[in-house]
């Protein structure tokens, strides 16, 4: 989609268990549910139902606060701050090196396992593990390779809707991988949907050992930042904050890829779980056309080549959310550290601070063990920043349906996943967040 100035970028997406029974929920959630045992003391941070049993509350900071903050580093871009201050400030005690542009392996999530499907392009071809070849001849609505229960088989679509198998050097199947290139700049893929992607790189299937398969892209490191940039920050953006993404997405692609597993598919996936990555460009399935790269990123990944950032000498875990808040988070590396960032503000923007609405009704909803809530209590948090910083521990009163007391422990996390933004307009955005209304308990 085309990129607008707007508070960008999703933090990492948290696990949601399915629905079950109170207990098995409340395990699945690592929660402790007791009998009501003697109240604590009274506390700024404890509150009771509202009368219209609707929490408000005030809040810092989206994501998951590690590392560097996105919005912090345009702050600090518009102080005039240069990007390589800002990566030397967000990781302490790395160093500036340079990688070459090899590809990096990306695995492309939105595909089914089933099949790899590719369009027609000039001078494409198809190679396979053993290196068994054969450059595709025009005509075809489509190429793919599938998946059958004794390997990978290469077939074309023609005008009459069928698929075809094509047997390459004589063989009727291919051996894992199966890589297309083609002489033109890009290959679109052509996803379930009908939607399709171009990137600047291979296409591979690659056999599981379940008989399904991994639809993997291998591109150029630069080629890939260029996809990945605009996704992860606005391009709209001062170009040293441009600069410093660059250099962290380029760091973070090159440390997955330092430690991917012997033997694996992939390096790095295009999700939200790692990095965003859409290719150059998509195409819907009612032929609409959007370009994912533009000329102030594209600029930003050129001023940067090859530049990324070492922790004794191998690549840094280079982590970023979109804002802190005003703290960072301990990372449990030395490089990532919890400390205070004035650059977060310096900006201004919706993620800093927030307001925010919790309905009783969310949190029952996502802790059923609890019954009908009548208080929250919060009983610990990690110390830095307004209110004491990010709520760490969470109890949760209530009655339950045979008037019962209950009590379920949860995190500060969990409370702000019972009602987030953005699938919430005024939901809550992170774990470090205050009750601003509910009669104190006594």
């Amino acid at each position: 989609m085309n990129r607008r100035p707007r508070d960008p970028l999703a933090p990492r997406p948290r696990h949601r268990p399915r629905r079950a029974g109170a207990a098995a929920l409340a395990g699945a959630l690592g929660l402790t549910v007791l009998a009501s045992a003697c109240a604590p003391a009274a506390s700024p941070d404890d509150a009771s139902r509202p009368a219209n049993s609707v929490f408000t509350l005030t809040g810092h900071g989206w994501g998951h606060g590690r590392g560097m903050s996105q919005w912090g580093a345009q702050g600090a871009a518009s102080l005039g701050v240069t990007a390589n201050t800002i990566l030397a400030t967000y990781y302490p005690g790395t160093a500036r090196t340079t990688v070459a542009n090899s590809p990096i392996r990306v695995l492309v999530s939105a595909d089914e396992g089933r099949d790899l499907q590719v369009a027609p392009a000039a001078g494409l071809t198809v190679t396979d593990g053993l290196n068994h070849r054969l450059v595709l001849p025009a005509g075809p609505k489509r190429w793919r390779v599938a998946t059958d229960p004794t390997g990978l088989v290469l077939q074309r679509l023609d005008a009459n809707g069928l698929w075809t198998s094509v047997p390459v050097a004589g063989s009727p199947r291919l051996s894992s991988p199966a890589r297309f290139t083609a002489a033109t700049p890009t290959i679109a893929l052509v996803l379930p949907d009908g939607s399709s992607r171009e990137y600047r790189g291979t296409p591979t299937a690659v056999r599981r050992s379940n008989g399904a398969l991994y639809s993997v892209v291998a591109v150029p490191m630069e080629s890939y930042l260029r996809g990945v940039v605009p996704k992860e920050m606005s391009p709209s953006w001062r170009s040293a904050a441009l600069q410093a993404q660059a250099v962290a997405a380029r760091t973070y692609a090159a440390q997955r890829r330092a430690s991917a597993a012997v033997g694996s598919a992939y390096d790095i996936c295009d999700s939200t779980a790692c990095q965003v990555f859409p290719g150059s460009a998509g195409t819907s399935r009612t032929g609409v056309r959007t370009s994912y790269e533009y000329a102030a990123s594209d600029a930003a990944v050129a001023a940067t080549a090859g530049h990324i950032r070492t922790y004794n000498g191998r690549p840094a875990f280079t982590e970023f959310s979109a804002s802190n808040g005003g703290w960072s988070v301990s990372g449990g590396l030395a490089y990532l550290p919890a400390r205070a960032d004035a650059w977060d503000g310096a900006a201004a923007n919706s993620l800093h601070t927030w307001k925010a609405t919790l309905p009783a009704a969310a949190l029952e909803a996502r802790y059923p063990a609890i019954g009908r809530l009548t208080k929250v209590r919060v009983t610990a948090r990690d110390g830095k920043g307004e209110w004491g910083g990010r709520v760490v521990t969470v109890v949760l009163e209530g009655v339950g349906p045979t008037g019962q007391p209950t009590k379920v422990t949860t995190t500060g996390a969990g409370v702000a996943a019972s009602r987030s933004w953005p699938g919430s307009a005024d939901g809550l955005r992170s774990s470090w967040w205050q009750i601003t209304n509910g009669a104190p308990i006594s």
